[in-house]
């Protein structure tokens, strides 16, 4: 029988949240610098070792597996299906969506929390 690891790897889930939590590490990084904060990068290693210490996807499988409840066949059948090449197309126009979702979410946030920071006094702060 499949398990829930099995179908989160199959469906790209775990990379996903590793390439996120790089790209959250990056961008962090990037906006200390350019806000003239420095780190010694004695700290900063200890920092990353430290969020990576608990990892994210352990989190995501004890919620999926709370939720999920498939027989063992349909585990089996679901993750077939994703490690199927239409399974995979599926996956990676899922993807593409989610990106496009994902920037205009970002650029809403942005813009919104501009404008309510500037309508309540606090524009310097945007």
């Amino acid at each position: 029988m499949a398990t829930v690891n099995e179908l989160l790897d199959a469906m790209g889930m775990t990379g996903k949240l590793r390439e996120g939590t790089d790209s959250m590490l990056a961008t962090m990084r990037e906006n200390l610098a350019a806000s003239g904060n420095t780190v010694a990068p004695e700290k900063w290693a200890e920092f990353e070792r430290e969020l990576r210490a608990h990892p994210l996807d352990t989190l995501l499988l004890d919620a999926t597996r709370n939720a999920l409840t498939l027989t063992p066949e349909e585990m089996d059948a679901v993750v077939a299906f994703y490690r199927s090449e239409k399974g995979k197309r599926i996956m990676e126009k899922m993807t593409l969506v989610n990106q496009v979702v994902d920037r205009a979410s970002q650029t809403w946030a942005e813009r919104k929390m501009k404008a309510a920071l500037t309508k309540v006094g606090l524009g310097d702060l945007a």
